[in-house]
């Protein structure tokens, strides 16, 4: 009850500013009421009823309430001076420039995501990575790859923010036998700061069996790059994020089809952070997919 009168409170404030939020908020909530809406009646029925009190989100569901007030202890580890979170028991670091309440927002935000009832959840029915060589693309913190730390035989954490590194090592650093920490994009050439992941796996005989992909829209460039194992089979499992751009899902989809058996996740992202004019856009394009997951067909 007292998150919702806070929320409702700068919900108040907001209408009274006539901010952008507020703005996008009020078209949303008129699209969602119309008849040209599509989404699925259940996916409708609980954004709205998410948006009565809240100001609009990226994900726009009622489970993201019970984080917003979840007591978060930080640590400083004297011995580095960064801050962690005991996360199910694992010490997670974060990078050196981020404010104690910044670490406390991020985390309350990667707990959303990764909730079961997230459209942005990596997870997906009983998938197991059971002594499975796998990479984490656009690692930032960590969080998947912690989750799954003990089963897999070897992780790849690609990060191209230099500021995650250090955190990175900390974090995975009881297992650093079996982690690699590299610093650069994954795209589709292999020059300077860049990588393909063909380059760095397929052609050294690498047997990468699962992707999990969250870079900021730059997902279709990374697959072009791991062209030879998707058509080889090599990779079994791709988990890959879909929301950035308007055409990611049928993008990523079309890449994908014709050998992998294709699932997406459940609800909807609402894009509200990009740099648009959204008094003049058609509202329905900021609904989408959150992550796809790809099975290997054959």
């Amino acid at each position: 009850m007292y998150i919702r009168f806070l929320l409702f409170f700068k919900y108040v404030i907001e209408s009274f500013l006539n901010t952008k939020r507020y703005r996008l908020t009020r078209k949303t909530k008129l699209y969602l009421e119309s008849a040209s809406c599509k989404l699925p009646l259940q996916d409708k029925k609980e954004i709205m009823e998410y948006l009565r009190y809240s100001l609009i989100s990226q994900i726009n569901y009622s489970f993201r309430n019970k984080y917003l007030t979840q007591k978060i202890k930080l640590t400083k580890d004297k011995s580095n001076g960064l801050f962690y979170v005991n996360h199910k028991g694992k010490r997670l670091y974060f990078k050196r420039e981020l404010s104690k309440r910044a670490i406390k927002d991020l985390y309350r935000c990667l707990c959303i995501e990764q909730d079961k009832y997230s459209p942005h959840s990596y997870s997906f029915g009983e998938m197991s990575f059971q002594n499975e060589i796998v990479a984490d693309i656009g690692a930032a913190e960590g969080i998947w790859g912690l989750s799954l730390i003990e089963s897999v035989k070897t992780l790849y954490l690609f990060e191209c923010d230099e500021g995650w590194i250090e955190a990175l090592n900390l974090t995975f650093s009881p297992w650093k036998e079996k982690v690699r920490i590299i610093n650069k994009y994954v795209s589709d050439n292999s020059e300077g700061c860049m990588i393909r992941l063909d380059d760095y796996f397929y052609e050294k005989g690498i047997n990468l069996s699962t992707i999990k992909a969250d870079i900021e829209g730059a997902e279709e460039v990374m697959l072009k790059g791991a062209e030879k194992m998707i058509q080889n089979g090599v990779l079994k499992k791709i988990i890959v994020c879909s929301y950035h751009r308007p055409n990611d899902e049928k993008m990523i989809s079309e890449m994908l089809g014709d050998n992998y058996l294709l699932s997406i996740s459940k609800g909807y992202m609402l894009d509200v952070y990009s740099d648009v004019d959204y008094d003049s856009i058609d509202i329905s394009s900021i609904f989408r997919k959150g992550v796809i997951y790809a099975k290997y067909k054959y």
